[in-house]
């Protein structure tokens, strides 16, 4: 499968070099966390994050549309 960015605010699910997986988008050439706790696992605590991007260090190395489920 060829790689790509995500298309421009694709709800997508983010996977962080450390291991923080979560819902996010992809906007202006900047990964952002939805509105979501983000398990971090420098600090060993869940951190509370609104719309905000993703720190450089964090380093999302994988990413994939989120699945829709059949009613």
């Amino acid at each position: 499968m060829k790689e790509r960015l995500p298309d421009e605010n694709e709800d997508i699910i983010i996977l962080c070099k450390h291991g923080a997986i979560f819902n996010g988008t992809y906007s202006n050439n900047v990964w952002f966390c939805m509105d979501g706790y983000i398990y971090d696992t420098y600090k060993g605590n869940p951190i509370y994050s609104s719309m905000s991007s993703i720190p450089p260090s964090w380093e999302p190395i994988a990413w994939m549309p989120k699945p829709k489920f059949e009613e």
